[in-house]
């Protein structure tokens, strides 16, 4: 038990300072350690924490195999918001490898989760990550249609900076469809929240749980 707490801790140590390559093999010995006491929640955890390491290495595809061993445990250890994150997860590492069928099939399996277990926030997000990807395979029409309920939640929620992504997005959008005028008013309009929320990098961020 306290060789598990020392392993894990080393582990989040490298996480933290960005040597994710480090991180990826404690996680692992983590991983099995927790096993050996029989501890699938944990266990979970650590082969999520390899998938996110990995994920952040630019390994996409390695990394839905650390999540997807996740997903068996947190199945066992009967964690559906876990399960949900997971989904969310490999949403996101299927659409940086550009596979966008596939990104949004397990975006759609973390929101028919998210719609039982999920908050307001996560219901949110996981919405917008599928408009992220319509995007990406040029499905403007359908990303428009999921920015309404997007923009109306995000107010709810006071979340300026998820609105500041998406009014970027709708830029992207409209540009694309050669639509200028409303590019150049979501751009402003993204760019005046952004101003609220000091993080230049939140326009280039999709969530992960």
């Amino acid at each position: 038990e306290q060789q598990l707490a020392v392993t894990a801790f080393i582990a989040q140590q490298y996480f933290a300072n960005n040597e994710y390559q480090k991180a990826t093999r404690y996680y692992l010995k983590s991983e099995q350690l927790a096993a050996d006491l029989n501890r699938p929640a944990e266990q979970a955890q650590y082969a999520k924490m390899q998938g996110v390491a990995t994920f952040y290495r630019g390994y996409y595809l390695s990394a839905v195999e650390s999540y997807e061993r996740a997903l068996t445990l947190f199945d066992q250890a009967q964690q559906p918001l876990q399960k949900a994150h997971l989904y969310n997860n490999i949403g996101l590492a299927y659409s940086r490898a550009e596979r966008f069928e596939v990104s949004i099939e397990n975006y759609e399996k973390a929101k028919a989760l998210y719609a039982i277990y999920g908050s307001e926030q996560d219901k949110a997000d996981i919405a917008h990550n599928i408009a992220g990807v319509y995007i990406e395979s040029d499905r403007y029409e359908a990303a428009l249609e999921l920015y309404g309920d997007v923009s109306q939640a995000f107010e709810r929620l006071g979340d300026t900076t998820g609105l500041a992504q998406m009014h970027s997005n709708l830029g992207v959008i409209y540009r694309n469809l050669g639509r200028m005028d409303e590019a150049a008013k979501a751009y402003k309009h993204a760019s005046e929240l952004l101003a609220k929320t000091n993080d230049a990098m939140s326009l280039n961020h999709t969530t992960m749980n």
